[in-house]
């Protein structure tokens, strides 16, 4: 076997125990992130001058579930992990396969261009929408810019109007008041509806713990961009076995 065949074999294979110990870590991962986030977002709401506003039952709550995450007797329980099936499949059939080409086991060659065809179907899983334990707390893009961003709205760009529907909504949905032309009193109200959309997002991890949204779609999938690598690096590695092994077997013939 060529020495820059073994090579091509052993960086696969590389790639291939790499995602799987990416994986591995997904689990783990999101659980420090969820529970530390869960910490900064108690803190964030006891720290507040207007909690010692709040009633006394729900100040005692919130104290004693910060105590509990700290403490470590209470964990948020995050999203139950969806290991993607074609990423499975494409991370043990890259490792079988890396060594039957090793040992040059028949049919090797042939089955090395199923590894791509994962990769799209991986890609197609990529566009799934997941039912994330904490999503409820948080509006849908298409009901904020529904509901708050009037058709005449001066803003062009998705990401401007998404900002604007969303402070207008922690305005009209947690302070039950209509955003204020002043931009001093509307600054106040938008921390007023900050403040009590975090209170009950407080709530959630507390009573049920659940896991907050921002922090369940954090490790699902690698970026896009990677995915898109990842295809051409199969399509390229399994034009080179092929190739080179057509090559070998040639050789073979010839000396014979």
């Amino acid at each position: 076997m060529g020495q820059k065949r073994k090579v091509l074999i052993i960086f696969h294979l590389c790639f291939a125990l790499s995602y799987l110990c990416w994986l591995g870590l997904q689990p783990f991962v999101r659980q420090v992130t969820a529970t530390k986030a869960a910490s900064l977002l108690l803190d964030s709401v006891i720290h507040d001058a207007r909690f010692d506003k709040l009633p006394d039952a729900e100040r005692t709550q919130l104290l004693a579930g910060q105590k509990d995450i700290q403490q470590g007797t209470l964990l948020p329980l995050v999203t139950s992990y969806r290991f993607v099936g074609p990423g499975i499949a494409w991370a043990f059939l890259s490792i079988v396969l890396c060594f039957f080409l090793l040992f040059h086991i028949e049919g090797a060659r042939h089955a090395v261009w199923l590894l791509p065809a994962l990769v799209i179907l991986y890609m197609f899983s990529l566009n799934r929408e997941w039912n994330l334990k904490g999503e409820r707390l948080f509006p849908e893009e298409a009901y904020l810019l529904e509901q708050y961003i009037e058709c005449d709205t001066p803003l062009k760009k998705k990401p401007e109007q998404l900002t604007v529907a969303w402070e207008r909504y922690l305005i009209n949905a947690w302070t039950k008041e209509k955003p204020s032309d002043d931009l001093v009193t509307r600054a106040e109200q938008l921390d007023e509806g900050i403040f009590r959309f975090n209170v009950e997002r407080a709530h959630w991890v507390i009573e049920r713990r659940g896991e907050d949204a921002t922090v369940a779609h954090l490790l699902f999938h690698p970026p896009f961009i990677l995915v898109v690598a990842y295809f051409i690096w199969n399509i390229v590695f399994a034009w080179r076995v092929r190739r080179s092994e057509a090559r070998l077997r040639g050789s073979a013939r010839v000396t014979a």
